[in-house]
Order: structure tokens, then sequence, then C-alpha cells
């Protein structure tokens, strides 16, 4: 025994007894006047996100044509977006789960008059 309790929740599935989601942190696209978003550990990028599994520069967010557009730069890591892993660029919006690395956030509009 591992000293590890599992509980049964509902249908008879194991679940650990403090087993909630961690709140997912929150990654706000900006509005239209900021088109591009350049992430990684990188200090000059745009969003900085200091952990060992993202790349210097991981990966862009980019608005085009009226929707956001997600590129991974190649990184070691990788990028997914809905649990999916990415290569290339993939469209995203508003409430998609984005990692890079093993950061995960949530996409979320900019509030009205915020960039």
């Amino acid at each position: 025994m591992t000293g590890l309790e599992l509980r049964t929740g509902l249908h008879g599935i194991a679940r650990h007894p403090r087993a909630r989601p961690a709140p997912v942190p929150t990654l706000t696209l900006p509005d239209h006047r900021r088109p591009i978003l350049i992430l990684g550990r990188a200090g000059d990028c745009d969003v900085v996100l200091a952990d060992p599994t993202v790349s210097r520069v991981h990966a862009v967010l980019m608005r085009y044509g009226g929707q956001w557009l997600l590129l991974d730069r190649g990184s070691t890591n990788g990028t997914t977006v809905n649990g999916r892993r990415t290569w290339g660029t993939i469209a995203v919006r508003p409430g998609d789960l984005v990692t890079f690395g093993r950061l995960g956030f949530r996409l979320a509009r900019a509030p009205k008059g915020q960039v």
C-alpha cells in the first residue's frame, strides 16, 4: 500500500480525494492594435515564459484576417492547442487551452479599451 487513498466518484471511476483541477492561467489576446505576440523564454519576447521546457523563442500568436493564428517556432518541447500537438500554423480563439512546453494557458479576449 502506497498510502494514497483513492475514492470512487460517479460511475465507479477512482479519483484522488482532493483531485480538483488546478486553475489554468489566462493568456489575454490583445486587441487589433497589437497584431503579433512573440512567446518564449528570452527576455526580449513580448510574453516571457520563465520555464526550462519553453524554448527561447517558442511560438508566435498573430492576428490575421480577423482571427488569431498560433505558430510553433520549432520548439523542443512542443505546443498544443486543446490537447493536440501543433506543427505549423493553427487558428485559435478565446477559450482554447494552449500549452508551451509544460505551461498551460486559457486564451481570453482583451477587455474593451485595453491592449
